[in-house]
């Protein structure tokens, strides 16, 4: 299930990857989660850039080049969907204002 909130005029978007967050990450979950987040973005105009972690990579303990990558990639296109690396030890304000929010 995705969960979708505006918020200062940006639309946010839960991308769920695993079950509970002790758990490690669920490819097909990503791959739902990918396919839901294309659809929503071809409904929307496709003209927006679209900013997430890399799914699953972090406490989910999956690989992005090996597994997760070649999985979402066909779904979202570089140019549309930036996909980085959450930064360690760093504070939530100021992540935010890395990326955006």
């Amino acid at each position: 299930v995705m969960c979708i909130q505006w918020w200062e005029g940006k639309m946010i978007i839960s991308f769920p990857v695993k079950r509970h967050w002790r758990e490690a990450a669920e490819l097909p979950m990503i791959a739902h989660s990918a396919m839901t987040l294309h659809k929503l973005w071809v409904e929307h105009g496709n003209d927006c850039l679209v900013a997430l972690p890399k799914p699953g990579c972090s406490n989910g303990r999956l690989d992005w080049e090996r597994q997760v990558k070649p999985l979402i990639a066909p779904l979202l296109p570089e140019d549309q969907f930036l996909i980085y690396d959450l930064p360690q030890n760093k504070p939530n304000d100021q992540f935010a204002s890395t990326v955006g929010v």
